[in-house]
């Protein structure tokens, strides 16, 4: 099965399946001459690879790119010299565990959907095309996008701002993770500048081996992975992520909005049901004289230029996007990720071949927490949607 992606200047076709004998990304649009680095790639994918930490998968993969066309790599710098096409071998493949899923299709999984629109061949053998396995090509073509990007000094970040309801549990209020709107909002003094603000906090990420800015707050969502897996359920999460250094009119107006690019990108990953920029949903609680970004005269780097002045919004509740277009302003976001559908507790559910109720306990290999591998894939797609217009300008 093939997906395709068609942007303003990036074309991205994926092929292949989860159990398929590899998964294969071609990415056109991409200038002849680019370069990007091998490191900055490997480590999105192997920060989207499955490990031994809890709410992982047991499945193993090594996810070694390999380039069939397009690039001529030396050393770590990869020069671009055409049309690329990269493939990621599927070695740690086990079809059995699926086959009962075409005669009880696992609640809130694709099965039952795919076998309507597909017929009873669908592949459903690790979710087939519709799998999260699948988000290894996205992460190589973003890992591209994000390497080229850091050249012009765009960068994006992201956290882990809620597991389940982890909130509940804490007792000191101050250790709940943050909110990065928030964290630059307090910080609005003239001098202030967002992105190295937003620059240190990547480094504090990079450092940590959960994805939390505080540390009791991300104790407490780790609690909340463990009760879920301990007892074969899955559970839901928030990424919260950025781009800094984002040029100011980027995207368009209606259909070429840039947050309708984002969010027609974020969508593509399996687990994210809901998307929200800057303030998100929360505008439709405040008045505009509450939230409005009203704009100032700036020392700081993050400012943009008109009219020979250096201009940024006090605030950023808007998320670095107004109208369709950035501002210049960081873009940040949230993508609400589902928990896992595949789960070892047994549920009720239907037998569509008697049409009688049967019990169903989902046998196979499968994430009990999706958020922390989500992370790279979020970052990748981000940096995909801006590669592609900074192309197109």
């Amino acid at each position: 099965m093939t997906s395709t992606y068609n942007g303003k200047s990036l074309t991205i076709r994926i092929d292949g399946a989860s159990h398929s004998d590899c998964i294969r990304v071609s990415i056109d649009g991409i200038p002849v001459g680019s370069t990007f680095k091998y490191s900055d790639l490997s480590e999105l994918l192997a920060a989207r690879r499955p490990s031994s930490k809890i709410g992982s998968t047991a499945r193993h993969e090594q996810d070694t790119p390999i380039f069939e066309k397009g690039i001529s790599r030396s050393q770590d710098t990869m020069p671009v010299t055409g049309s690329i096409v990269c493939k990621v071998e599927n070695k740690d493949i086990n079809k059995r565990d699926y086959e009962l899923f075409r005669e009880i299709p696992r609640p809130s999984h694709v099965d039952l959907p795919a076998m309507i629109k597909y017929g009873n061949n669908v592949d459903l053998s690790g979710g087939g095309a519709f799998s999260g396995r699948m988000t290894v090509a996205v992460v190589i073509a973003g890992g591209i996008a994000a390497s080229m990007l850091k050249k012009e000094n765009i960068f994006t970040g992201a956290h882990l701002l809620s597991v389940g309801n982890y909130e509940v549990k804490i007792k000191d209020k101050n250790a709940i993770e943050p909110r990065i709107l928030d964290i630059l909002n307090s910080a609005n003094d003239k001098e202030s500048d967002s992105s190295c603000i937003l620059q240190e906090l990547e480094y504090k990420l990079e450092n940590k081996n959960f994805p939390c800015i505080v540390d009791a707050a991300g104790k407490a969502m780790l609690d909340e992975i463990t009760e879920a897996a301990n007892t074969g359920d899955s559970i839901g999460s928030v990424i919260e992520t950025w781009c800094r250094g984002v040029p100011a009119g980027l995207g368009g107006a209606l259909f070429d909005r840039l947050d309708c690019k984002l969010a027609a990108l974020l969508f593509a990953i399996p687990s994210v049901k809901a998307v929200d920029i800057g303030k998100g949903v929360d505008l439709s609680k405040s008045t505009g004289s509450c939230t409005n970004d009203v704009y100032e005269i700036t020392t700081s780097k993050d400012g943009i230029t008109y009219n020979g002045l250096k201009i940024r919004s006090k605030t950023n509740n808007s998320g670095g996007i107004i109208g369709g277009l950035s501002t210049g302003m960081p873009i940040i976001l949230r993508a609400f990720c589902k928990p896992a559908p595949s789960i070892s507790k047994i549920q009720t559910t239907l037998n569509v071949n008697t049409g009688k109720p049967s019990e169903l306990k989902c046998r196979g290999r499968h994430d009990s927490f999706i958020g922390r591998r989500a992370i790279p894939v979020v970052k990748s797609v981000i940096s995909l949607a801006i590669l592609d217009e900074m192309l197109a300008k």
